[in-house]
């Protein structure tokens, strides 16, 4: 309903912008909803205003990213690094995302900083956040493996089958475990698209235009 999603709108952009907002974990969640439903209408609109709001909120999200408020950062780099393929000239092509995929597990793996050093530390530490982590590093593992083999990436047969069995491997496991409903709709879309071979820019935007958002 288009006055529930303004509404919806109007209370999250209020939500973020009281001064001194002391719940962290409820503002970046106000963020992160408010960029999907802001990137919903911005692929009916392509508006410069709405673009530039939506890269602040991912910008944001991604500058504030700690342990404490994950899966919050992990789940705004992925539909981030969607977003901008899809907005980018070569969203008809798988290769450019994938590249861009490879990229987003590097940058979470990264432990160059004090910051990255001290949120693997934390990790170590915490064995549901690690648990949480792993689930998400999982999906990205399974969607580059299909990307690859979309992207004819290895051109053995043999080679071919067993990262896509790797693939669908990792993703019923996930599907098995349900960690968020995140993931869950997550792996719902990423074992239909490979079933049906129908990895295209279309199916692509259902990551961010259905069905990724919480309740606060």
């Amino acid at each position: 309903d288009l006055d529930q999603k303004d509404k919806a709108i109007e209370t999250y952009e209020k939500l973020i912008s009281k001064e001194n907002f002391s719940i962290l974990d409820i503002s970046l969640k106000a963020k992160l909803k408010l960029a999907r439903l802001l990137t919903s209408s911005y692929f009916k609109s392509n508006s410069d205003e709405l673009l530039t709001k939506i890269n602040m909120l991912y910008r944001d999200l991604h500058m504030t990213r700690s342990l404490d408020t994950e899966p919050l950062h992990l789940e705004a780099a992925l539909d981030s690094t969607l977003f901008t393929h899809l907005n980018s000239t070569s969203a008809h092509q798988l290769a450019p995302y994938l590249e861009a995929l490879i990229k987003l597990k590097e940058d979470f793996l990264n432990k160059d900083t004090l910051l990255t050093q001290e949120y693997h530390e934390m990790r170590s530490k915490d064995p549901e956040k690690n648990k949480l982590f792993e689930a998400y590093m999982m999906l990205i593992d399974a969607r580059i493996l299909n990307l690859q083999v979309s992207c004819e990436v290895f051109s053995e047969y043999g080679l071919i089958k067993a990262k896509s069995a790797l693939a669908q491997n990792l993703l019923l496991r996930l599907q098995k475990e349900k960690p968020t409903p995140y993931l869950e709709k997550m792996v719902e879309v990423d074992s239909q698209l490979f079933i049906d071979d129908s990895f295209s820019p279309d199916m692509l935007s259902s990551y961010l235009l259905e069905g990724l958002t919480n309740e606060l």
